[in-house]
């Protein structure tokens, strides 16, 4: 059975509600929604239109245009986060919020994360 496809912003919305509807529920299998093509597309021109900082690669918007976008490497970005997972690196955190996170604690925001996020060595152990 095939499923329609979710778009980014409903996706966005069904995992806010079930956070705050089940505080103890445990996500999983995350990463195959942000790495389909057309999540990635979007969430690229909602950032765009959104006036996004360049990402930690330094790279503005109008160099990727410069680029044609149609020939961004998204896949190469993908490949890159998937030998990351494979050799445990999973723990990532690029967030433009100004100066919030100058101001928290990380331990602790990285404590929560790691609650509500489950990996599948994790899912497959219980």
């Amino acid at each position: 059975m095939t499923k329609a496809s979710v778009n980014l912003q409903d996706l966005r919305r069904r995992i806010y509600v079930k956070a705050k509807a089940e505080t103890t529920w445990r996500f999983w299998g995350m990463y195959v929604h942000v790495c389909k093509m057309e999540t990635l597309r979007e969430a690229y021109a909602l950032a765009q239109n959104n006036d996004g900082a360049p990402g930690s690669d330094g790279v503005t918007f109008a160099a990727i245009e410069a680029q044609n976008r149609d020939r961004l490497d998204i896949v190469k970005a993908v490949d890159r986060v998937a030998r990351a997972i494979v050799q445990h690196k999973t723990r990532v955190i690029d967030i433009d919020l100004r100066s919030y996170f100058d101001n928290i604690r990380h331990d602790r925001l990285l404590a929560k994360v790691a609650r509500r996020l489950e990996s599948k060595a994790t899912a497959n152990s219980q």
